[in-house]
């Protein structure tokens, strides 16, 4: 329920409660069997990729930034005929250009999805903890800072601030 408030506060005029398993149909049915025009796939699981392309309504758009560890299945007679465009990758923004359109316009606030933002990089095993129990967490988006750079700092060394001598930096005590 969480994830929902926080699409509603996002901007979202429907959201959909999948605890009954019956997603899709509750979508097409708010929809008029239309469709959903701009999906957004951020779960990274085949039950998840299936839904989203048993959502998207005809000249669609599906953007995957879920990340898969497993394979899924592509519907390709179905997408084919809707004539759906599928945007992949690791989060680069030209790949996933109408998502990252949206960000500039400010028709998406990214910013409500950074639920915590209190972890720096030595914290790092106990940030993945926190977002690996994210249901307990109400965590959404977990931002991991580099503080590690201004400890490095505390140390002598010899660094001259090149790209080349970056890969050979030398701490002395």
């Amino acid at each position: 329920e969480h994830r929902l408030e926080v699409a509603r506060s996002l901007g979202a005029t429907d959201t959909v409660n999948n605890s009954r398993g019956d997603a899709v149909e509750q979508i097409m049915e708010a929809t008029e069997g239309k469709g959903v025009d701009f999906v957004v796939e951020c779960i990274g699981t085949p039950s998840g990729w299936d839904l989203c392309q048993n959502i998207v309504a005809d000249g669609g758009e599906v953007t995957i930034l879920g990340v898969h560890g497993h394979p899924g299945s592509i519907n390709l007679q179905t997408l084919w005929q809707k004539n759906v465009s599928i945007h992949t990758g690791n989060v680069h923004g030209y790949t996933m250009q109408a998502f990252v359109e949206k960000i500039v316009s400010g028709a998406i606030d990214a910013s409500k999805l950074i639920s915590h933002n209190a972890y720096g990089l030595e914290d790092i095993e106990e940030a993945y903890e926190f977002f690996g129990n994210a249901n307990a967490t109400h965590s959404l988006k977990v931002i991991l800072t580099n503080n590690l750079i201004n400890k490095a700092a505390e140390f002598p060394c010899s660094f001259d601030g090149s790209v080349a001598d970056a890969n050979r930096m030398t701490i002395t005590s």
